[in-house]
Parts: structure tokens; sequence; C-alpha cells
């Protein structure tokens, strides 16, 4: 499955925005190149995109690339991803990443640790 698929998936409804971070465990550092991915260049992504609130139609796109949830370092962007009654997170254990829905608003539901 792609990054944008298990977003989707994740969030289970309609996601309307998303906000986009560094590629893994990386830094976005302002004065290197306009466009920002992992260090083979590979799924790059202007910078202009990167820390503000942008369209799912139009960031999905950039977002569906193959990744791996394997143990090492994260293989994704960090983001966070908005549909009507969550906000959907990466997660990363020991290697191990995720994506995780949370709500949006206050909700009775059982809190897990993330």
């Amino acid at each position: 499955m792609s990054f944008a698929s298990d977003i989707e998936e994740a969030a289970g409804e309609p996601i309307y925005e998303v906000v986009i971070g560094a590629f893994g465990w990386s830094e976005i550092d302002s004065k290197s190149e306009d466009v920002y991915g992992d260090e083979n260049g590979i799924r790059a992504i202007n910078k202009e995109l990167l820390g503000r609130p942008i369209p799912w139609k139009d960031v999905r796109p950039l977002l569906d690339y193959d990744y791996t949830t394997d143990f090492g370092s994260p293989d994704c962007h960090a983001i966070y991803a908005y549909s009507a009654s969550k906000i959907i997170v990466i997660s990363e254990y020991d290697g191990s990443t995720s994506c995780v829905a949370l709500p949006r608003h206050p909700s009775k539901c059982i809190p897990q640790m993330i």
C-alpha cells in the first residue's frame, strides 16, 4: 500500500487538509534546495508546501509513494491530516512506522498509548 492509502485507511473518512513536515528523522533546512525529500531525492516535495495546510486533493499525489513500515528510520514524511472527526499522525516506535488516528474534538473514547 502507498503512504497516501495508509493515511486514508487510518482516517476512515474523507480527509480535508494535510500539513507536511520533514522526511524521516531529518530536519528541514531553510538554506538547502527548494525541493525536499529523502536522501536520494526520491519523494521530493517543493519546500513551499511544507508546514502549511494543503487540501488533500492537491497533496495526495505527492504522498502517493511506496514506503516501508518495517524497522529502521521512518520512510515517509511527518504529517498531520485532518478529517471531520480525526487527526491522523505518524507514529514511530522502535523503528516501526504507522499512521494513527486521534479524535479531532473532545469525545467519549478510551485513549491509547501511541
